[in-house]
């Protein structure tokens, strides 16, 4: 995944590499950490989505999952984790 590191109250687009993923993919962490907004298809080893990263999220390693969704049942075919790919830092602001 990159960025692999985000900090709390963070916005970004992050490109998630791997294998086998479909128009169906989409990417997830955890509510505690943060949501994905759509999650982009970009080829079969590539996708891309908007992380927003909560103020409260924890700090430190986060898992990163990727769900290949059916859209009709709304149910899981398959998904994988990557654990601990994704770091949460401090909030800093920048000028």
């Amino acid at each position: 995944m990159v960025p692999s590191t985000l900090g709390r109250y963070a916005s970004a687009t992050v490109d998630v590499f791997g294998e086998g993923f479909s128009t169906l993919s989409v990417v997830v962490v955890a509510r505690s950490v943060g949501s994905v907004g759509r999650t982009t298809f970009v080829d079969a080893t590539h996708l891309r989505a908007t992380v927003t990263v909560l103020g409260s999220a924890p700090l430190g390693a986060a898992d990163v999952l990727v769900r290949k969704m059916d859209p009709r049942l709304l149910q899981d075919l398959a998904s994988a984790s990557c654990s601990g790919c994704l770091t949460i830092v401090p909030f800093e602001l920048t000028s």
